[in-house]
């Protein structure tokens, strides 16, 4: 049985890896085709795409759409066949560029458990729609974005729909489960996909003259995500929480964790006393903190003073303790997800071994004991127990192979 990913990266030190990019060409009569085609390794520029990246909104409460960069891809075309339908080489002559959908998959090589017949283990890092609006030609090569599939939202006027529910999971899932949306991913009415912080029972929806997204984004904030999971490309809005349990560890042990910085204390995202705009419903931390810090917000949905309150009440209960965070590079690790559940660890002081602080220790030159052999201890100045448990909020995967994630810490 081969290795996993997860498996392959903690063990070895050296990683072979190969991307892949598929497509899914759109027929000019407005149907995809059944199943994709990969884009020949020989089309792939070095670097053809440059970072794959996913997080929450910056702050800890104000949710919405999860952030999925845009992906630029620049892929070789030094006869056109990466050009737009009107260039007869092209891979797209007959069908429209615009809009196909691509896929992208990378994968790491277990060359360990069979050294004869070595075996791809991939994963799936991004599906979107190509948007040849931003497309351009350069010399010998074509450079294009790809959009996550949650952009298809701003594409539907809320004016455009005949909405009956008011209650914010059945209004959610009504929106949602429509063709212009199941076409490209699945909209489920159960509580594991729609399950919003608050549930509020009476939206107004008259109050919604925008697209569809701006509708989603402004029912969300304070309590909610939504996003597409790329793992079973199904619609998701819920509560911000942590996975149940923790799904990986970055510890003292592992030699994968690469460099942890920028940790603060959190204190910049911590709200203790909510104001909802134009009303005097407020929500404060009790006891009633020396410092105040003051956040102020509305739905324009929610117009029943106690359904305020109620959203007010359950902002605050994420808001009102400072939560650290910091940020942790490691190798490329394309399997972590936003919302997972770690552990890591950090020393920030000398072991006692350590004669100085960052310099060797000498001992006996004869000695063949890795305990007491010469060794360098490199300091760090910041201090993580493995006692504590973190959020995922931000993935980061650069074209050097690098991931950083920024981590919250779990309060408990």
């Amino acid at each position: 049985m081969a290795l996993t990913i997860k498996q392959i990266w903690k063990r070895y030190s050296h990683l072979e890896y190969i991307r892949r990019i598929y497509i899914k060409r759109l027929n000019e009569s407005g149907v995809y085709e059944s199943s994709f085609s990969e884009i020949s390794q020989g089309l792939n520029k070095d670097g053809s795409v440059q970072t794959l990246s996913r997080s929450l909104p910056n702050s800890s409460w104000q949710f919405g759409k999860v952030i999925v960069n845009n992906v630029r891809l620049s892929i070789l075309s030094p006869f056109q066949e990466f050009a737009s339908e009107r260039d007869p080489n092209s891979i797209f002559k007959g069908f429209l560029r615009h809009r196909s959908i691509i896929k992208i998959e990378d994968a790491f090589i277990d060359k360990y458990t069979d050294p004869d017949n070595p075996t791809e283990i991939a994963e799936v890092t991004f599906t979107g729609l190509l948007d040849s609006n931003t497309a351009t030609t350069e010399q010998g090569f074509e450079t294009i974005t790809a959009l996550d599939f949650i952009s298809v939202l701003k594409e539907i006027n809320v004016n455009e729909l005949t909405l009956a529910q008011t209650t914010m999971n059945d209004l959610i899932y009504e929106i949602m489960n429509r063709s212009e949306f199941t076409e490209f991913f699945t909209v489920s009415s159960s509580t594991t996909y729609i399950n919003s912080g608050y549930n509020a029972t009476s939206i107004d929806v008259s109050q919604y003259d925008g697209t569809v997204m701006e509708m989603l984004e402004d029912l969300a904030k304070g309590h909610s995500i939504f996003y597409i999971n790329p793992d079973d490309n199904t619609f998701y809005f819920k509560e911000v929480e942590p996975t149940p349990t923790v799904q990986h560890s970055f510890l003292e042990e592992n030699n994968r964790k690469l460099k942890i910085s920028g940790f603060r204390e959190g204190i910049d995202r911590q709200i203790t006393h909510w104001y909802w705009a134009d009303t005097s419903i407020s929500s404060i931390r009790s006891p009633e903190p020396v410092n105040h810090k003051i956040g102020t917000f509305d739905i324009d949905g929610i117009t029943n003073a106690e359904q305020r309150q109620n959203t007010l009440d359950f902002v605050l209960t994420k808001t009102q303790e400072a939560r650290p965070y910091f940020k942790l590079e490691l190798p490329y690790f394309p399997i972590i997800r936003l919302l997972d559940k770690v552990e890591v660890q950090a020393f920030g002081s000398a072991p006692p071994d350590a004669a100085r602080w960052g310099m060797f220790e000498f001992t006996d030159s004869d000695t063949l004991s890795p305990a007491i052999a010469p060794r360098w201890r490199k300091p760090a100045g910041i201090r993580i127990s493995q006692d504590d448990t973190w959020l995922v909020r931000s993935i980061v995967h650069d074209r050097n192979l690098k991931t950083t994630l920024e981590l919250e810490k779990i309060n408990v």
